[in-house]
């Protein structure tokens, strides 16, 4: 599949997960549990003309997409389809829950929803993998974390973006564009900053002077003054000039 400039896309390390074993004692029951969390290296790219427009600058940005370890709060998950393998979906999932033997709260189904799905069918594609209930083991379509704590921290981005930056300078033959500092500093915003200045408060220009004038009514509508007594004038009988 070829990487056009208007592709909207990014790179995924699908086959390749990053992995990390994370172990803890539970204070309740003194048990020892453990945990893999599992994350993908993504490279997103974005390339623009460069100032003036003779030439094309890449942005390359980092990520490392995690992959949730189970169904609460995940609203899409990624979706790797038989039909092409090599192309990566995102699709909107909803789940469905039910009490289990044990009073907690558990998976009973996940189903796709959105435009993702219809679209698969009306292709006359075979329909997406079903999406399991149990997010412990990876599969072809893996949940989307969102928040909270997951057992691949931030270290693992940082080192992805050194490795990139080195990659793309060795394969591009040329260095990273830096940018230089001037002399030039932009004042912090206050927060004593008013957003408007009350019209009593308007200092008049040197030799110029601010009239104010009372509001006059349109002439083909009824004055105020000879309005009915005892009935006040419709507000949209009347206009004033600012």
């Amino acid at each position: 599949m070829p990487f056009l400039l208007d592709s909207d896309g990014d790179l995924l390390a699908w086959q390749f997960p990053l992995a990390h074993e994370k172990t803890w004692t539970d204070e309740d029951s003194g048990k020892r549990l453990w945990i893999v969390g599992y994350a993908m290296e993504r490279i997103h790219i974005e390339v623009e003309p460069a100032p003036g427009g003779r030439t094309l600058v890449a942005h390359l940005s980092a990520r490392i997409p995690r992959v949730a370890n189970h169904w609460n709060g995940i609203r899409n998950a990624l979706v790797r389809h038989s039909v092409n393998p090599d192309v990566i979906l995102k699709a909107p999932v909803r789940t469905r829950w039910e009490k289990g033997p044990d009073g907690f709260m558990h998976p009973k189904s996940v189903d796709y929803h959105g435009a993702t799905a219809q679209i698969v069918e009306a292709c006359d594609v075979a329909g997406l993998p079903e999406p399991p209930t149990d997010l412990d083991e990876l599969s072809e379509v893996r949940g989307v974390h969102r928040t909270g704590k997951h057992p691949i921290e931030k270290g693992a981005s940082a080192m992805f973006l050194a490795k990139l930056e080195e990659h793309a300078t060795r394969v591009c033959d040329q260095a990273p564009v830096t940018y230089q500092a001037t002399s030039v500093r932009s004042s912090k915003p206050t927060t004593d900053f008013r957003p408007y200045v009350p019209a009593d408060n308007i200092v008049p220009a040197p030799g110029r002077t601010v009239e104010t004038t009372a509001p006059h009514p349109h002439p083909n509508q009824q004055n105020p003054s000879s309005a009915t007594p005892g009935k006040e004038p419709h507000p949209s009988r009347f206009w004033h000039r600012s």
